[in-house]
């Protein structure tokens, strides 16, 4: 089966550099901009149904280009799931590095190296990549298992998606935005 994993698209905690994690941050102009234009881009798949995040910021991007998808006709169902949701920063959640630097003593590169996407943030009350990784797997096979011959977009957030593509071998960052299909067959 195909999914197509989409970004959200920017929102001013993205423009301002903070990390967003769970808070519910919504997409600002140019975000509801870029939601356009990817509606628009994704109209090349026969995207059957949308899953995405239930954080703001990624359901307003689904909502959008479920709006463009739609303007030839296409009826696709939307589901929210929490599954998608970004990582758990814990209380760092809402600074920039340079403050979690300041504050925490933890600099970008140990927590957020594209190449590895390695992280842990249970030191500060969040999540390890290990239980973004095992949520989302979850959700993916459920999805495979329903809807084995779908094209399925799934709309979520930076780091939990790279943490997935790199567990399945895929390189890991994608701006805002964006998306990044993958063929998947469940085991």
């Amino acid at each position: 089966m195909r999914f197509i994993l989409a970004r959200h698209c920017q929102t001013d905690a993205n423009v301002r550099g903070h990390m967003q994690g769970q808070l519910d941050s919504p997409l600002n102009a140019f975000g509801e901009a870029q939601a356009e234009e990817l509606g628009v881009r994704l109209r090349i798949f026969s995207i059957t149904r949308i899953v995405c995040s239930d954080l703001r910021r990624a359901t307003k991007t689904a909502r959008i280009i479920i709006k463009k998808l739609s303007e030839n006709g296409a009826k696709i169902p939307i589901r929210r799931d929490r599954r998608l949701r970004e990582v758990d920063y814990g209380r760092i959640a809402g600074l920039s590095w340079r403050q979690a630097e300041y504050h925490y003593n933890i600099r970008k590169a140990d927590y957020c190296n594209p190449e590895e996407n390695t992280f842990d943030y249970t030191t500060f009350g969040g999540e390890s990549r290990k239980a973004v990784i095992d949520r989302q797997m979850k959700l993916i096979n459920e999805i495979a298992r329903k809807y084995p011959w779908d094209a399925i977009l799934l709309v979520g957030h930076g780091s939990s998606l790279a943490a997935l593509l790199t567990s399945l071998g895929h390189a890991p960052k994608a701006p805002q935005g964006s998306f990044r299909t993958l063929e998947y067959n469940p085991s």
